[in-house]
């Protein structure tokens, strides 16, 4: 809930200096590699088909998110011309890249395509036009947590068990709008997400969890758990509780480090690649306005650092384990009636889901079992700063009350221009076919 770069936008020129020791091939290295991350979160052929005795192999392989890298330029021929030879030669790598960025943007677009037309699609009679908001309309409305109690309590209660079927499934309201997505754990996931939970166990090992001496570090301090009684952490771009501005949170310089350890770990950032990925995938529209967000933050403020290159969200959270257990609530502070639904979720699985307006949580788990999450998402507070123009309320109500009351008075009308950018499965499949040139 993915950005491309081309050569040009990086601002390389091929011009014909005649200067011997002028080498072109660092830069257009960095550029080919830059823009192979970007396009896929940095994720390379450990996604592509697995040996056929590992577990991942069990997986279809027509779901894999993201694609695997494509091939790439061996720019150190470029060592051995020199003149007009070398920045010809330099020309026609360029436009050997461009088509291979094409030809690989076409393939994420079919398969895309391949995997909405694979994926089942349950109706829910639900409408998040009328879903509770606060009057402005950037965030939701917090209700109180519960716990969720058994399976069979809620069966009792009227809700529907969602069995895993080794396929994606879409979630669409009564207008046939697409607001939730299980993303099945795609051939190759399997061993990355062994190594995700191997990186969180190590951090959790070394964070420091608890009442800190820092009153400004947002990551220690003791709150009552009002998700789950489990250790947490969040880190990334974020606004609220306090903050007089978005920035990122603060942390411990301890905390701060194993973060930044964690942050770097090729699973980690191939997760929040592939969700990121998803989510463009199922819901176009708000991967790009969640992508503006994020740019326009940095634009105003450079000095903030975004968790991944590769990812549009701007925050994120690591429940650490052994057993967390999310209790049933809302994530009012986030962008995004109530589905009553069960889904099995087995290990490497990931959800879109609007926190804001739908309840969510986790079941319990044997005490022999295991369970560490990791969330990413964007705070609907950031959406209403920008919107302020880089104002807090209370700023922009001093110098402009009139403007703000008549922002604030189109709440309403603010949520549903969010819910409609939604997609039906038919305007996906319309939107990645052109794409994938079968319009």
């Amino acid at each position: 809930m993915t950005s491309e770069i081309s050569l040009d936008s990086l601002g390389i020129e091929f011009k014909c200096y005649n200067i011997p020791e002028l080498d072109l091939s660092p830069l257009l290295d960095a550029a080919v590699r830059k823009e192979r991350e970007e396009m896929h979160g940095g994720v390379d052929s450990a996604f592509a088909q697995q040996p056929a005795n590992s577990a991942s192999a069990q997986r279809p392989a027509s779901n894999t998110l993201p694609l695997d890298t494509p091939p790439s330029i061996d720019v150190s021929i470029l060592s051995g011309l020199q003149g007009a030879a070398r920045h010809k030669m330099a020309h026609k790598m360029k436009r050997q890249h461009k088509r291979l960025m094409m030809d690989t943007r076409a393939r994420e677009a079919r398969l895309n395509l391949s995997n909405i037309e694979r994926a089942n699609n349950h109706a829910v009679p639900i409408d998040h036009s009328d879903a509770e908001h606060s009057k402005p309309g950037w965030i939701g409305l917090r209700v109180p947590t519960n716990d969720f109690g058994d399976i069979d309590g809620l069966l009792r209660k009227g809700y529907k068990l969602i069995k895993y079927e080794r396929k994606s499934c879409a979630f669409s309201d009564k207008h046939n709008r697409v607001f939730s997505v299980f993303i099945d754990c795609p051939a190759g996931m399997l061993g990355v997400n062994e190594e995700l939970c191997s990186a969180m166990a190590v951090a959790q090992t070394k964070l420091q969890f608890g009442k800190s001496s820092n009153a400004k570090d947002s990551s220690t301090r003791v709150k009552p758990p009002r998700r789950g009684d489990f250790p947490s952490i969040s880190v990334g771009i974020s606004y609220g509780s306090g903050q007089s501005e978005p920035g990122n949170l603060a942390h411990t310089a301890n905390n701060q480090h194993v973060l930044d350890i964690l942050l770097k770990t090729p699973a980690v950032k191939r997760v929040a690649a592939f969700q990121s990925n998803c989510y463009r995938a199922w819901m176009p529209r708000l991967h790009e306005a969640s992508g503006k967000v994020l740019s326009e933050l940095l634009e105003w403020k450079p000095s903030l650092r975004r968790n991944f290159a590769n990812s549009v969200y701007c925050c994120m959270t690591f429940n650490f384990g052994p057993h967390v257990i999310c209790k049933g609530h809302r994530d009012h502070l986030n962008w995004a009636p109530e589905a009553k639904l069960i889904i099995e979720f087995p290990p490497g699985c990931s959800i879109i889901v609007p926190s804001a307006c739908i309840t969510h949580g986790n079941l319990p788990i044997l005490k022999s079992e295991n369970r560490i999450s990791m969330t990413q998402y964007t705070a609907g507070g950031l959406v209403r700063w920008l919107d302020y123009q880089c104002r807090s309320a209370a700023e922009f109500e001093k110098i402009d009350c009139k403007g703000k009351n008549a922002m604030d008075d189109k709440g309403h009308e603010r949520w549903k221009d969010g819910v409609g950018m939604y997609s039906t499965i038919a305007e996906l499949k319309e939107f990645w076919s052109s794409r994938a040139g079968r319009a």
